[in-house]
């Protein structure tokens, strides 16, 4: 949860803790009233939500599952490659 968090901060969003355990009419309250345009939520809480919100539900579950099944390792890129690529966006920044 901790990087999901800092993902959003490092965007420009705002983290707002709301506590799944409020009233529904709460959380749909605080919700309008932030405009939030998405909430990151869980399977479980997702289930005790009002089904009234109009916004975009990210669940983690979900995408943690896409997470842990991507590849653990750095691409393989030889140093050649790197170096062109570096060459070649400089000069094309040199050109503009």
């Amino acid at each position: 949860m901790l990087i999901w968090i800092l993902g959003i901060l490092k965007a420009g969003g705002a983290y707002v803790p709301i506590d799944p355990n409020s009233p529904a009419s709460r959380i749909s309250y605080l919700l309008n009233d932030l405009c939030a345009s998405f909430l990151l939520t869980t399977k479980a809480i997702k289930a005790r939500l009002p089904g009234s919100l109009d916004l975009e539900l990210i669940e983690i579950d979900k995408e943690n599952t896409k997470v842990s099944t991507s590849p653990t390792k750095n691409p393989h890129f030889q140093l050649h490659q790197i170096v062109l690529l570096m060459l070649f966006t400089h000069l094309v920044r040199l050109g503009s």
